[in-house]
This record gives structure tokens, sequence and C-alpha cells, in this order.
């Protein structure tokens, strides 16, 4: 700063250490986030958008977004991760909140699910949802489901996970970050 210009602050308060707190985000911009996304969700679920088809092309080794219904399911408890391993790898799974319905987060793993899951950064973000709607007395089911259908070549899984994100839009995962942000990002802390 030049000798000439006038300060708005002191010395002492631009200097003053301003504690990192983690803004809460309120009821009203949850639920509306909530109510957005789901909105979203219904509209493809219920009318699944049409598919163009190639005169030339044969389609038979394309995989079909719309054969996978993430809400019809078995689903297991949130904390399936704490349950005996059952061995299965090579799968699709989604994080779903069932109250709404609303799809958080679609994965692939060629790991058993359980291995995969242990250090998952979408388990910090489901913490911070479950954390914020229990705040706010807000009821949801957090729950998870496999899909096993899927190919062992993980590239082939990798490509039916990225149609199914693009398709319903889930809000944990990275590539819906842009329409989303990050509102539950990390553990201890909910940003929007």
């Amino acid at each position: 700063m030049t000798q000439n210009q006038l300060s708005l602050f002191s010395a002492n308060e631009i200097n003053r250490a301003t504690p990192n707190r983690p803004v809460l985000m309120s009821k009203d911009f949850l639920i509306d986030w909530k109510s957005r996304i789901v909105t979203y969700q219904q509209q493809i679920w219920n009318n699944p958008p049409s598919q163009q088809t190639s005169l030339f092309e044969s389609s038979s080794n394309q995989f079909d977004p719309d054969s996978v219904d993430p809400f019809g399911l078995l689903y297991q408890p949130f904390e399936f991760y704490r349950l005996p391993e059952d061995g299965q790898e090579n799968c699709l799974y989604f994080v779903v909140d069932l109250m709404q319905p609303l799809l958080l987060y679609v994965g692939e793993t060629q790991q058993t699910p359980k291995k995969r899951w242990m250090n998952h950064y979408c388990r910090d973000y489901t913490d911070n949802y479950l954390a914020l709607n229990h705040h706010y007395k807000l009821e949801v089911a957090v729950n998870i489901g496999f899909w096993w259908n899927t190919p062992t070549n993980r590239k082939a899984r990798q490509a039916m996970e990225l149609a199914l994100i693009d398709k319903w839009r889930s809000p944990f995962n990275k590539e819906n970050w842009h329409i989303y942000s990050q509102p539950f990002k990390k553990a201890g802390s909910i940003n929007y």
C-alpha cells in the first residue's frame, strides 16, 4: 500500500485470523437442492429419452443405460461395508436416498464392493448428507444397490458407469459437480 492510499481497515483488522468454520447449508436450500435433482431424475425415470439408432452400425455391443434401473435394485444398508464380505467382484453400484427417491452416486469396481468402499470419497459425502438431513430432522433412507451383470473389462464397466452418470446426473459424481456444486465435499464440513 502506498503512503498516499487510505486504508479501510487497521493493520490489526487485516491480520486478525478469521475462524475457518464451514457454512451450514440452510434447510430451505437443502430441500430445494434435493428437489431439483429429484425432479430431473423422475423425468428421466418416467420418460426415458429416445435413442437414435443407426442404419449402418450394429448396436448389439453397446451398453444401453436404460437397461439398468437404479431404483429397482435390491438395496443394502449404507453401512454394508461393515457386513461380512460376500466375495463378489465387478459391479456397478448405486447410492440412493430411497425417501425421495434420489440417486446420489453411481460407481463401478473390480474389487469387492466392501474393499472399494472403505476409503471412498463418496462415503464422506454421504455421511455429510446424512448429518445435514438429520440436523434438520428430514427423513432419509440412504442405501446402496449393486448391479452384478457387468463385464470384467474395466474400460467397458467405466463406459457403462459414465453413461449412467450422464443419464441420471447423480450429484456426488465429479462429472456433475459443475451442475450441483460440491455441498457435501469434506468430512466435518458442509459447503455450498
